[in-house]
């Protein structure tokens, strides 16, 4: 059994654990620069690898590596290397296919450093919440006009990956800037797990980034989860939420039919995923084996969502069995869910984490990030929480 040690730092960090330090950074580095953009991300690789590299040559007769969980990654391995072999024959590139395999690749080396407390959950919430103040500020800072916030904005839109520079405008004057990173739908599990834990100040600056994002189903999902779990105060939610909303409509009522317009299904999205949806339909239908083994990851196909060829889309389930098949992902979703119930069944503490899994699960319908690398971190986290032989404080 692996004890965790907590280690505590000196000076003006001296109240904050190192690992849950360690933990934030990474987690935020992958958060806020999915795309590798600004670099970061490639710093928060450094860190990982420089860790790994410790762990592996000073602590590896310490390590304890659960054997069905190696198992099952070796199986996991073997099978991706074949998808990739299907991949190549498909006309998709090496490095395409490896790209998007990468992070269920590196789910032995995120398992490890959860093993060893490099990964932790307070970590995670920690993150979401220094990301959530970045996008805040972003958003409130182009909307007032603050120069020093704005030109930040503007070297930061210019180098990530993802939808950070557009707004809406009416007669040349922004109405709704939209402050959206690749990262934003990795803090809806935290979110959930945040109301779990009843943090209803860390819950409500997460919604409120998600409203100016804006992520239309991350609040819908975030909204369902609130309600199944305080269906008893629903009806405080409800009063506390129309004055909210009338607050907005009486004060700033351009900006929030603006804001509304957003969340109109049928300007935003819907069409594109529809198209999405009967292209991939209409792949399996013409080819049967796309359907049981995969076209592969990295491969082409003509999506009427885009009108023209595309290697992934939004509806990542779906996307998921294009890629690798319907064997692969029954796979890897019964074990999904085996945790699932494991964890569920298991504490308190760990049924919080049930709740974000099932989130990000269901927010993954209509977004692309059933295997998203911050995922695949929590992920890791729950798996080692689900092996311990007692409740560990997370």
């Amino acid at each position: 059994m692996v004890i965790y040690r907590k280690r505590k730092m000196q000076g003006i960090f001296k109240n904050i654990d190192r690992n849950t330090l360690f933990s934030t950074l990474l987690f935020f580095s992958f958060i806020f620069d999915s795309g590798g953009g600004l670099g970061l991300r490639n710093i928060g690789f450094m860190l990982m690898l420089m860790v790994l590299f410790y762990e592996l040559c000073f602590n590896y007769g310490k390590q304890n590596t659960n054997k069905y969980f190696l198992l099952f990654y070796c199986g996991s391995l073997v099978f991706l290397l074949s998808t990739k072999i299907i991949a190549l024959s498909n006309h998709a590139t090496f490095a395409s296919s490896s790209l998007q395999n990468f992070s269920l690749y590196f789910l032995l080396p995120l398992y490890i450093l959860a093993k060893n407390r490099y990964l932790t959950i307070e970590g995670y919430l920690k993150s979401v919440c220094i990301f959530c103040i970045i996008v805040l500020m972003f958003f409130f800072g182009r909307i007032l006009g603050v120069a020093p916030i704005v030109q930040l904005f503007g070297f930061v839109a210019t180098r990530a990956d993802g939808f950070l520079g557009y707004a809406y405008f009416d007669n040349a004057f922004v109405v709704f800037p939209n402050v959206y990173f690749q990262g934003t739908l990795a803090i809806v599990p935290a979110a959930v797990i945040m109301i779990s834990q009843q943090k209803f100040k860390a819950f409500a600056l997460v919604m409120l980034t998600l409203f100016v994002a804006p992520s239309r189903f991350g609040v819908l999902v975030c909204i369902m989860f609130f309600l199944i779990l305080y269906i008893k105060k629903i009806y405080i939610f409800l009063l506390g939420s129309t004055v909210f909303v009338l607050c907005i409509m009486i004060f700033e009522i351009p900006v929030f039919i603006d804001f509304l317009d957003m969340f109109d299904l049928a300007t935003y999205g819907h069409a594109v995923r529809a198209g999405h949806m009967e292209s991939i339909l209409f792949l399996f239908n013409s080819n049967l084996s796309y359907f049981i083994v995969g076209q592969g990851p990295g491969t082409m196909f003509y999506s009427l969502g885009f009108n023209g060829y595309t290697d992934s889309v939004e509806i990542s389930h779906f996307d998921f069995v294009r890629r690798y098949g319907i064997i692969y992902f029954i796979i890897l979703n019964t074990a999904f869910f085996f945790l699932v119930y494991r964890l569920f069944n298991k504490s308190t503490v760990s049924r919080q984490l049930v709740y974000g899994l099932l989130a990000h699960y269901i927010v993954a319908i209509s977004n692309p990030v059933l295997v998203s690398l911050p995922f695949m971190m929590f992920l890791s986290i729950c798996i080692v929480i689900n092996e311990s032989n007692k409740n560990v404080v997370v």
